[in-house]
């Protein structure tokens, strides 16, 4: 029988019912209504069915062949099951991890499947045995075009599941940039609630969804963070090398209430840090901020600013090259007038490093003259 069925035979299945139902020990194979519903066969479904296979049975997961129908999109599928078995119990069977055929369609992105159930009155309020919704899950698969026919029946778009996320964290740890848009239009609630990966931003940065990092701080992410958070994220774009990351984050440190002295120590920390780490492009956008001598003199430790070597201290023994950059832009041109006489005179001004004496006596440096030009 599982043979035949497997190949889509209707006439050999016919047949062996005929012969079969003669011996009054006959026990029927299991499962052979999910084989066929598997593999799309709509009339050896429908055959089966007639020859009194029960609709309602569950395989070894659970599943009843809705479940298979809605995992698959197979409408026409549904469609008939439907007819046959109209009903609401039909519908929200559960399988073994507590997902009804519509839950199953949404954790697949099959929109066509999720319309239909959704049309013959499946409910929305299904929630599985980890806590994940029919809106979680469509988030987690990326459907947008569920997202959207379902986002209008939730009073709540921020349910947790029992890793302590809202769809809004789902939506950005799978870059799900749509999504995201839809939630926040609705509510901004959880844009600073903890998962167990994280807020929703922190989860962004860490992933380098520049667009979503973007959309989070325009939605006010950042705005009840404490002043050591916003270095720890500062921290990990730059751990992870999010150039453009590091960026939106540095930008926005000036946008909020916060002291300048408080910023200047955080960024010089980020600018040290991207000098250890090597973060090539994070150290130029320092060094070509307008407010780069800043950034560059000697501060002391402090727990916003924990390292203790200045930025040129650092430069001079992990990217000499760019320590280079510094020299370079510490030349100043003036234009001095004498005797009705302008005259262009270009000097060295390297007093705002603090640190020269560093620079003259490293074993990577070499006095000269009123100058200090690196070995390599």
């Amino acid at each position: 029988m599982r043979l035949a069925v497997e190949h889509n035979r209707l006439n050999i299945v016919e047949y062996l019912h005929i012969r079969l139902s003669l011996f009054s020990d006959y026990k029927r194979e299991h499962f052979i209504l999910h084989l066929a519903a598997q593999k799309g066969f709509l009339k050896m479904v429908d055959l089966l069915l007639q020859y009194g296979w029960n609709i309602e049975e569950l395989d070894h997961t659970g599943q009843t062949i809705l479940h298979v129908a809605a995992e698959n999109d197979n409408v026409p599928l549904i469609k008939m099951l439907l007819k046959k078995r109209n009903n609401k119990s039909f519908m929200e069977l559960k399988d073994e991890d507590g997902n009804t055929p519509i839950l199953d369609a949404a954790w697949k992105n099959n929109c066509e499947a999720f319309k239909v159930l959704h049309s013959a009155g499946a409910s929305l309020s299904a929630c599985s045995n980890f806590d994940q919704t029919i809106l979680s899950a469509a988030t987690r698969s990326n459907s947008v075009q569920i997202v959207q026919a379902l986002i209008q029946f939730y009073e709540n778009v921020n349910p947790l599941n029992s890793s302590n996320e809202t769809p809004l964290h789902l939506a950005v740890k799978f870059n799900s940039i749509e999504i995201v848009k839809q939630i926040l239009k609705l509510s901004t609630f959880s844009v600073c609630l903890n998962s167990s990966e994280g807020t929703p931003l922190m989860i962004a940065v860490e992933k380098g969804f520049v667009t979503i990092v973007e959309m989070l701080i325009k939605n006010n992410a950042t705005k009840k963070l404490k002043i050591m958070e916003r270095k720890i994220l500062l921290q990990i774009s730059i751990y992870h090398k999010r150039y453009q990351v590091l960026k939106l984050l540095s930008k926005d440190l000036s946008k909020d209430l916060l002291e300048q002295n408080d910023i200047d120590k955080i960024l010089q920390h980020s600018l040290k840090l991207s000098i250890i780490e090597e973060f090539i492009e994070g150290v130029e956008y320092f060094l070509n901020r307008n407010d780069w001598k800043n950034l560059m003199r000697r501060r002391p430790k402090t727990e916003l600013n924990s390292i203790l070597k200045s930025p040129m201290q650092l430069l001079i023994e992990n990217l000499p090259q760019m320590a280079l950059i510094v020299f370079d832009k510490c030349f100043v041109i003036a234009y001095i007038t004498v005797l009705s006489k302008t005259k262009e005179v270009t000097f060295a001004d390297y007093e705002f490093l603090d640190d020269v004496y560093f620079i003259q006596n490293h074993p990577n440096a070499l006095k000269n003259g009123n100058l200090f030009l690196l070995k390599f």
